[in-house]
């Protein structure tokens, strides 16, 4: 069976790949679904798959935004593995990531099944315990992008980010720690594609606003205010927690006072000063 290539949207289609992926938690769903039967605007995404009939029997994504992508929903159905399915439509899925100029791909994965992936050239950037299981998060790239992080740039353009920059605000997340000073580099790395799902959908939602800080196509910060907070106090946080943005804060905090907010604190600076 050959590997169909869907770019969305495919909402004909979602029926068959909603069953396949059912066992995922919410927020995973949401985002596989939107960007399946609609579409997300500004991304550049794909999913492969492997059908009998009606019925998808393996598939995978990569959720892509220009250079940077994220491979994702990596799964088939138990009775069908060791058929080569899920190698088939890696090996599609990738090959059409580089035909349309992607540069860096990352991915999680359980730390025992990372041997799949390393013949696709993925190398290990970090371990860590991720919901009690060992994770890897990898990177395929023919150079390394820690480079692109090392220094921090002048004249950052500051803007509010969409669903599109999600890729972006993971690949950030490998290369400079979270918003939490007393959690170390592997563990936010490994959490955070999910940690960047949650931020969009939290704005998504009306929950929060985000904010972050780009130079040169890169994420240099980012930053989440509430405003789902009744009064005239909110609450905010920026990462990475060791390079803080002056341009940012400055956006965010007029951005709260805009909303009602009088006072803005940033508790996880406080614990990081206490810590």
């Amino acid at each position: 069976m050959k590997p169909l290539l869907i770019i969305p949207p495919c909402p004909s289609r979602w029926p068959a790949m909603e069953d396949l992926l059912a066992h995922k938690p919410a927020t995973w769903l949401e985002d596989v679904e939107r960007r399946f039967r609609v579409g997300v605007d500004g991304s550049g995404d794909a999913f492969g798959a492997v059908a009998d009939g009606g019925r998808i029997l393996s598939a995978a994504m990569i959720a892509r935004h220009g250079p940077v992508g994220l491979l994702e929903h990596v799964y088939t159905r138990p009775e069908h593995r060791r058929r080569g399915l899920a190698r088939d439509v890696l090996s599609m899925l990738l090959s059409w990531f580089d035909m349309v100029g992607g540069k860096r791909l990352y991915l999680g994965a359980a730390a025992d099944i990372t041997r799949v992936y390393e013949p696709h050239g993925f190398r290990p950037l970090h371990q860590a315990p991720r919901d009690g299981v060992a994770t890897v998060m990898m990177v395929r790239g023919k150079s390394s992008p820690a480079a692109l992080y090392h220094d921090a740039v002048p004249g950052c353009t500051v803007r509010s980010p969409a669903r599109n920059d999600w890729p972006m605000m993971v690949e950030l997340l490998q290369f400079r720690p979270g918003p939490d000073a007393r959690t170390a580099l592997p563990a936010s790395a490994v959490s955070a594609e999910l940690a960047g799902l949650e931020l969009l959908s939290q704005q998504d939602r009306g929950l929060c606003a985000l904010f972050v800080a780009e130079h040169g196509g890169i994420l240099r910060n980012v930053a989440s205010v509430a405003v789902d907070q009744l009064g005239e106090r909110t609450y905010a946080m920026m990462m990475p927690h060791d390079a803080p943005n002056p341009a940012l804060r400055e956006a965010l905090l007029r951005f709260a006072e805009s909303r009602g907010y009088k006072r803005v604190e940033f508790p996880l600076e406080s614990l990081a000063c206490d810590s």
